[in-house]
Order: C-alpha cells, then structure tokens, then sequence
C-alpha cells in the first residue's frame, strides 16, 4: 500500500471511529392512554428495554413514587398552562419544587425539570413566561442546593429554525427570547432539548430530495454534503442536529449541550407507517447514540435521546400517526432491548469500510472526468449515491422546510 492510501485512510475514514463515551438512550413515558399499567408495571417494563432514562409530562405522585430506589433518572415536566403562575409568584414556583420534587427527592432520582411543550412555537400566549418561570424554579432548587443535580431546560420544535438548509446557516427564530434563553442554559449548564421527527420531514419531501433510508437513517451510500461547512450526513436525523447545534453556535454559546426529547417513526395511522419501519427507526438511532460517535459537527459530545412513546396513547390526538414501544395491555408493538443493540467492533469494521469504499469511488471519478465541476450554491448540497453505472452526483435543495412537531401535547 502506498502514502497516497494511508493518507486518505488517516485523514477521511478514521474520524467516523465512535468515540469512548456512549450516548444515552431514554423513553417517554405518557399517559395520555385508556386502560394503562399500573406506574410498578411500568418501572418492570421499562427495565426490560435497557433504558436508564425516563421523561414524564407532568409530576404526578404515583409515577414519582413508583420510580424511587431505582437506578432510572426522571425527567419531568412542567405544563404549559402552569409557567404563568410560576413566572409572577418566585414563592409560587418555591412551592412547585417543594411539592413536586423536594418530596420525592433524591430517593426518586429527577434530573431535569421541562418547563413547558414546544412554548416558543405552540405556545405564543405563554412565550413572555416561559424564561422567568424557568429562572424562579432554577431559584427553588438553588435554595435547596440541589441545582447542580437537577438541571431546568424546556422543549423545543424543529420549526424554532428560521430556516433548515443547509445546517451551519441555521439560526433561530425570536432572537429576544431565544438569546437570554441560551445564556441561562449556558450558566446553568442545562441541555438544549429539541423534538426530532424525520417522518415528518420525509412526508413533506416526498422523496423529492432523499430517499425515505435516509430519514430512517438506514445506510445505503446516499449521502448529503453541506456546502458551507463541507460536512457530510449520511441520515436526516444526525443533519437536523447539527442544524440545531449550528443554530445555537451561530449564538455564540457553543457549550450548550443538544438533547433529543423525542424522536420516533409511527407503526400506524399514516401512510409510511409500519411497525418494521418503526422498529428500524429506533433501533437505527439507539445505535448511533450507543456508539458515542456524537454529530458530524460535534463528535465529542455523545447523543441523548429519548424515543417516543413507551405506549400508543390513544387519547393523544398526533398528526403525525400513532407511536409506541408497548400497547396498553403491555404486549410489545416490536422488540427493542438497547442491551442488544450495543455496537460491536464489527460495526465499526463495516464503518470505516463503508466509508474507504465511498472516498475510493469519489477519487477514482475524479481521475475519470478530470474536468469535472461541482457549482455549490449556499442554500443547495450534494448528495453522493451507488448506481449501478458508478457514482451518481445529485445537486439540489439540501432539505425542505421542516414542520416536525406531532401537535398540541394536551
């Protein structure tokens, strides 16, 4: 093998190596669902996924107690009709914490508190709000000194981007509400938590742009390009990440962590639903976050995400179909045990392999058509795919609008 092989193999192929720290996997727990198991039935039957994380919508007391003396962090939540009072009264919201989690504290681990569902674009009434609530629940828990172990954040939809293409141009929407947002998870050291939903995404696109694999996130060669940063996206989830984190940086506060606070793909009540597309859709994005390989904008920050739902709530109007690890009577919808879905080093094999195969046909085209040119426009990409005559260059819009938000959380 010469120099030119090795260094193409230092250089492209060995940062898709995962990195040392794994990512953590979660679920959501709603109960928006007639006929639900018991909370304890639900400690058992989120055991038996391998999660170690859990987030709630509300802070209800037999939830909270059925997860006490467990090793399973709790997320909770705030609703939304609840931030105005906890934003006028700071004894309000000193109140809220003793009740809501100073009870149940630290028996029943809760390590972060969600302030309000998608407030910044669902919730306009309320936007005014939702910072001082936030810094007066923040306030309680310092009190308390226990605001190191329990963090304050709020729930984002993808629609929070003033635009989507290509992801290291994204910025954010409600500049004077979002920047003193970021500046309280910065000193705070909150994570930023954003609802991902590539069916949606998928569904307006209509496979106009990608394929539906790459929301899918199954690989098979297709791959996007930002023609800005350079960077190269082999699926839709990793690319409406780091436009969040482009979004963020693009704000001058590049140590706020992104978390995901729900993804998922539908087994049912829209078209493109399947529970064989659901369970490769999980299993696809609980792999990337267990193998710590981060984005490809910030490789050294492992990915959390929790996967919606544990149930089908059939109460829970969703625009988007019906999701769900469990049904009600806690049969599973399909298998799914991160425990199984560890990545091997055979993976990471099949990874730099996939990736010395792509890089190899690129230059080798490249010797071919030594005239070739690739025009990049800023608001277009390049995506690279197998043919079955060789490598097929496609240059166009990098991603459509993106609308991803199931609906109203009630």
């Amino acid at each position: 093998m010469d120099l030119w092989f090795w260094l193409v193999f230092i250089m492209i192929v060995a940062p898709t190596v995962p990195g040392s720290a794994a990512g953590t996997v979660g679920v959501n727990y709603g109960r928006l669902a007639s006929k639900l198991p018991s909370p304890g039935e639900v400690v058992e039957l989120v055991r038996s996924l391998g999660v170690t994380k859990v987030r709630i919508y509300d802070t209800d007391a037999t939830v909270l107690q059925a997860f006490a003396n467990t090793s399973i962090e709790l997320t909770v939540s705030v609703p939304n009709n609840d931030i105005p009072a906890l934003a006028t009264n700071i004894s309000t919201a000193q109140n809220w914490v003793n009740s809501s989690i100073l009870l149940f504290y630290p028996q029943t681990k809760v390590t972060t508190i969600l302030v309000g569902y998608e407030v910044l674009t669902a919730g306009q009434h309320i936007m005014p709000y939702l910072l001082t609530a936030m810094e007066n629940i923040h306030s309680a828990l310092a009190t308390l000194k226990i605001d190191s172990q329990v963090k304050v954040s709020t729930t984002h939809s993808l629609n929070i981007l003033n635009m989507t293409s290509p992801p290291s141009l994204c910025s954010f929407d409600h500049e004077a509400i979002v920047r003193p947002l970021l500046q309280f998870l910065s000193k705070t050291g909150a994570p930023f938590m954003v609802n991902i939903y590539t069916f949606s995404t998928f569904q307006q696109d209509k496979g106009r742009n990608f394929p539906e694999s790459f929301a899918l996130l199954k690989p098979t060669g297709f791959v996007v390009v930002d023609p800005i940063s350079r960077l190269r996206y082999e699926n839709l989830f990793l690319a409406q990440l780091d436009a969040v984190y482009s979004a963020i940086d693009n704000f001058g506060f590049s140590d706020i962590q992104v978390a995901v606070s729900e993804t998922g793909w539908p087994f049912t009540g829209k078209s493109g639903a399947s529970v064989r597309k659901s369970r490769s859709y999980n299993q696809h994005v609980a792999r990337l976050c267990l193998s710590g390989a981060g984005t490809p904008l910030v490789r050294d920050r492992p990915i959390e995400v929790f996967i919606y739902s544990l149930f089908n709530e059939d109460l829970q109007p969703s625009s988007l179909g019906t999701f769900g690890l469990y049904f009600t009577n806690k049969s599973r919808v399909f298998d799914f045990d991160t425990r199984t879905l560890q990545p091997s080093n055979d993976s990471y094999a099949e990874c730099l392999r996939v990736s010395l195969t792509r890089i190899i046909i690129q230059m080798r085209l490249k010797l071919r058509h030594r005239r070739f040119e690739a025009h990049i426009s800023i608001s277009s990409g390049i995506s690279f795919s197998r043919t079955s005559n060789g490598l097929r260059i496609t240059h166009h819009q990098l991603f459509p609008a993106i609308t991803g938000s199931r609906g109203k959380r009630s």
